[in-house]
């Protein structure tokens, strides 16, 4: 089932031009309309040293064409994002965004978990201008606004222009994507190896 959203572009009082939006509902197929596109996976990542899935590094995936319908994709384009620097300290600073086009998901041994976005229907051009729109200029936080946050960001600047429908925010969350803000304080201090906490 598709919503339909009209996005105004010019008129005036004689003449309008608009063009029609069909946004996606989860849980729902529609068997008339082809999608021009894969759908969009969200992965996580182990990353050392933390190795837990609650410090899972998240990701963006959309698979390479031809794709074979609901099997984990061997091939995408990867959309992520990181802080500046390769180090703990310090935990704030620059949101760093990277595209990477020829991305082997199958060769990853750290791969917690994926979700597919099964009626999301974006190009390659989409996703890359709506990270970057969220990434030029971002504060990055390992623990209160890090790479978790950012995919939710990205995500809610689709739904906010149109793109794909707010209930999938709902939808992953409901399966376990569930950030570190979401998580107690508590909780999360025993998952950090010792060292990379600061109050």
């Amino acid at each position: 089932m598709y919503i339909v959203t009209a996005t105004h572009f010019i008129g005036n009082a004689n003449w309008h031009f608009f063009r029609l939006n069909l946004v996606p509902i989860p849980g729902f197929r529609c068997s008339i309309i082809e999608s021009r596109m894969p759908p969009v996976f969200l992965v996580k990542f182990s990353q050392p040293p933390f190795r837990s899935p609650e410090t899972a590094h998240w990701a963006i995936l959309l698979p390479t064409v031809p794709y074979n319908a609901g099997q984990l994709p061997d091939w995408g384009v990867l959309y992520h994002a990181r802080k500046k620097g390769f180090c703990c300290f310090p935990l704030s600073y620059n949101t760093e965004y990277e595209r990477i086009k020829d991305f082997c998901l199958s060769h990853m041994n750290g791969l917690f978990d994926y979700h597919e976005l099964t009626t999301v229907n974006l190009t390659d051009a989409e996703i890359d201008a709506a990270c970057q729109q969220i990434s030029n200029p971002r504060p990055f936080n390992l623990v209160t606004r890090n790479c978790q946050d950012w995919v939710k960001e990205v995500l809610v600047y689709l739904v906010n222009g149109g793109r794909m429908h707010g209930l999938w925010l709902e939808e992953i969350k409901s399966h376990g994507w569930v950030t570190t803000n979401d998580i107690c304080t508590n909780c999360l201090r025993s998952s950090l190896p010792c060292g990379c906490w600061k109050s």
